[in-house]
Parts: structure tokens; C-alpha cells; sequence
């Protein structure tokens, strides 16, 4: 009986066949550290591995999101502020919550380390002060955060965080 050799990503988690040469999650190498430590000039800067261009894409998208929600806030909140009666003004939580994870994820993925632990706990109290803005969005963000940081006590947390939220839903 031939047992099925499998590779984990040192960086996710995620399993792959013993032939892969690299993680198809996040793009991290499955060569041995001494191997991929090359001299400065070894590799142009063009070719870059699967995991760094999806990570540069994680970061524009992210900054967008994040950027445009920043700019949809400010707008409305201006041309509330400036209304003779006042006014009513949008706060576009979900975008620049969606667009922060995305940016930082992506980031995390570029520079090849982890999210230290209080990014994750500033995401989790994020989530948690949406609870009582905006229950959807929480959700939203914890479902994000235990996608994007499986086997985190975040990720574990935030995991409990919508089974709660779930079971308050009659």
C-alpha cells in the first residue's frame, strides 16, 4: 500500500502533491530556505512568483477599497456638514474594513511573514464594534478573517465570534 505524500505550506496550511513546487493558495516556494537564499541581482525584478504578483494585486485592490470608502465617507460627510438644515452622511464601514484585510493580507503575503498577532486583534475588535453598527458587516469580517488566517487563535476566535452571532438569529 502506497501512502499519499503530501506537502503543507509552512505559510497557510494548505496541502498539496508532493510534486508541486509551490503553494497554489499563496504562491510560497516548497524549496528548501538555502535554496531560494540567492546573491542580490540573481532574479530580475520581472519575474516575480505567482504568490508576489497576487499579493501586489491583494494591495492595490485593498488600497482602493479602502481609499474609496475613505472618499465616499468625506464626501457625504462634507456635503453634510454644509447642507443649511444638516444633513444625513454615509460611513462605508464594509468597504474600508474589506479593503484594510485586503491590504494587510496582501502584504503579509508580499513580505513573506505572518500577520503579527495585534493586526489580527485589531481586526477582531474591528469585527466586534460592527456588531452593534452593522451585524452584516461583522459577519462579513469575521467569515474574512477565518478564510484569510485559518489555524490563528484569530481565526479560532473570531470562528466562536459567528457561531454566537449565527445562534442570535431565530
Amino acid at each position: 500500500m502506497t501512502k499519499n505524500i503530501m506537502k503543507r505550506c509552512t505559510y497557510c496550511g494548505r496541502e498539496h502533491g508532493a510534486q508541486s513546487a509551490h503553494c497554489q493558495e499563496c504562491g510560497t516556494p516548497f524549496t528548501p530556505f538555502a535554496e531560494r537564499a540567492k546573491p542580490e541581482g540573481a532574479h530580475p525584478a520581472s519575474s516575480a512568483g505567482p504568490g508576489v504578483c497576487r499579493a501586489n494585486r491583494d494591495m492595490v485592490h485593498g488600497a482602493l477599497w479602502c481609499g474609496g470608502g475613505l472618499l465616499v465617507t468625506a464626501i457625504t460627510y462634507g456635503a453634510a456638514v454644509g447642507s443649511p438644515g444638516g444633513g444625513h452622511y454615509i460611513i462605508a464601514w464594509g468597504a474600508i474594513v474589506f479593503g484594510a484585510v485586503q491590504f494587510f493580507r496582501g502584504y503579509a503575503r508580499r513580505s513573506g511573514t505572518p500577520v503579527c498577532r495585534s493586526d489580527l486583534q485589531l481586526l477582531l475588535n474591528t469585527a466586534a464594534r460592527l456588531e452593534t453598527v452593522d451585524r452584516a458587516k461583522a459577519v462579513a469580517m469575521y467569515e474574512e478573517i477565518v478564510r484569510s488566517f485559518p489555524g490563528t487563535r484569530a481565526s479560532a476566535e473570531a470562528h466562536r465570534n459567528l457561531q454566537v452571532l449565527n445562534g442570535q438569529r431565530h
